[in-house]
């Protein structure tokens, strides 16, 4: 089972992540640990672990590394910031309170459904920074290499040791092998 191995550790990296996501902000959990000390420590850890554990897979090195080529580390990448902004759109644009143990009440400073559009603006856009930046640094990362694969191509197609000078203007000029050794 070597095949798999490299595909799972991502994959559950991601997976972790996105399931103390969505767990740590389902209403009924949030309510339940709203008053309780302990239920903010546990949040806190479970977070600390499952970024540890989505970062260790995305740019992990030694045994941590996922293998998985900077194409694919994009698409995680994507994933994550889609599963963090599906939960800050529903509370950014929920009708009614999805919190009631934080509800301030008319006299909070902010109404209830500015704090909870606010706080899902938050989850929705401050995770696309790094994760963002990651994102397009695997993708130029994916380019370069693509580019070199061309390059090490033409190079193998024209003969042994010999340099094919590649275009940045436009595609590589093909010549047959008879014209090339001239």
């Amino acid at each position: 089972m070597p095949t798999r191995r490299p595909l799972l550790r991502p994959l559950g990296g991601v997976a972790a992540f996105v399931a103390v996501l969505l767990v740590w902000h389902a209403p009924a959990v949030v309510d339940a640990s709203a008053h309780s000390v302990g239920s903010w420590d546990a949040e806190i850890g479970c977070y600390l672990v499952g970024g540890l554990l989505l970062w260790a897979q995305l740019v992990g090195g030694g045994a941590s590394a996922s293998g998985w080529d900077p194409l694919s580390r994009t698409w995680l990448a994507v994933a994550v910031l889609v599963a963090g902004s599906a939960v800050g759109a529903a509370m950014l644009f929920a009708s009614g309170t999805w919190y009631p143990a934080f509800d301030g009440g008319r006299h909070a400073l902010l109404a209830w459904s500015l704090d909870q559009a606010f706080a899902g603006a938050t989850i929705g856009v401050l995770p696309a920074i790094p994760l963002g930046a990651f994102a397009w640094w695997c993708y130029a990362e994916w380019l370069r290499r693509d580019e070199d694969d061309d390059l090490h191509l033409a190079q193998v197609l024209a003969g042994a040791g010999e340099v094919v000078p590649v275009s940045a203007a436009g595609p590589l000029q093909h010549a047959s092998m008879e014209d090339r050794r001239g």
